[in-house]
């Protein structure tokens, strides 16, 4: 009997060490992720924040594209810590920090508390960073328009705050929903190695999306700076700006999501790796 006891109370210590090692494990892995997400935010936000800066800009009339990017380049490479300062640099920062983070976060959580696959696990983490993503850019469309448009700062429409949500919904979804089940994809049909699925996909999805959504961005700032006007002089706006802000929308997103991507997920492993040691 004394000894069954025993065997009870060893059998419980055990159970509470594993669980108390399994927690330590995740309290180490989330900390990966914050860092993670804080370092890569701080990658890819300056050449974004200046792309951006220079999109909203040349849509408004008040600086042409290219002018706008050698003015915000030229800022970056003189003087860094100037550059920091600019009140445009800061609310994408916060946008690409808080959504990697959230990302990588609710991925390690998901992963440890579920057992389904690695597809139907992407769910939460895209609803996540979604949610995160599409308020951020909210809040920093909503200062960049009224910093940078052309009218008196005044409350963004409704519709243009429901068409920013659907453009950002677009790219986090090709960011971080689709990329796994694309590389499963060339893995399985095309024999594609899972490193080359994975940087192909990851580089190319986020990319190819902006070709779709990029009307949907330009209307949304046409709404604000020219409230009022037909859908016909909308339509016109989008095809006289299409090319342009469709390349530099994609030239945007290659940092932000494309080597974003990437770069959070070598750090993740590399950190990780060495935490193990």
């Amino acid at each position: 009997m004394a000894e069954q006891i025993l065997e009870r109370k060893r059998a419980a210590f055990s159970t509470e060490s594993q669980r108390l090692d399994r927690f330590k494990k995740i309290g180490a892995t989330l900390t990966v992720d914050v860092v993670a997400g804080m370092a890569t935010g701080l990658l890819v936000a300056p050449v974004v924040a200046i792309i951006d800066k220079s999109i909203i800009t040349n849509a408004s009339g008040k600086e042409p594209l290219a002018q706008g990017l050698k003015n915000g380049f030229h800022l970056l490479f003189t003087n860094p810590f100037q550059f920091a300062r600019q009140p445009y640099f800061f609310p994408v920062f916060c946008i690409f920090a808080g959504t990697y983070t959230v990302a990588n976060s609710v991925e390690t959580i998901s992963n440890n508390a579920s057992t389904t696959s690695a597809v139907s696990s992407t769910l939460p983490k895209f609803l996540a960073s979604s949610g995160i993503n599409i308020t951020l850019c909210a809040w920093k469309d909503s200062l960049f328009t009224q910093w940078y448009g052309v009218v008196k700062p005044k409350p963004i429409p409704t519709l243009s705050l429901a068409l920013f949500g659907l453009r950002d919904s677009m790219t986090v979804g090709t960011s971080f929903l689709a990329p796994p089940i694309a590389s499963k994809f060339l893995q399985s049909e095309y024999k594609v190695s899972k490193a080359s699925a994975d940087f192909v996909t990851q580089m190319t999805l986020p990319c190819l999306v902006q070709f779709v959504s990029t009307p949907v961005h330009l209307v949304s700032l046409d709404l604000y700076n020219h409230p009022g006007v037909s859908a016909k002089e909308h339509w016109k706006m989008v095809k006289t700006n299409y090319w342009k802000t469709a390349v530099g929308r994609v030239f945007r997103t290659v940092p932000g999501f494309g080597v974003g991507g990437v770069a959070n997920r070598q750090l993740r492993v590399e950190m990780n790796h060495w935490m193990q040691k």
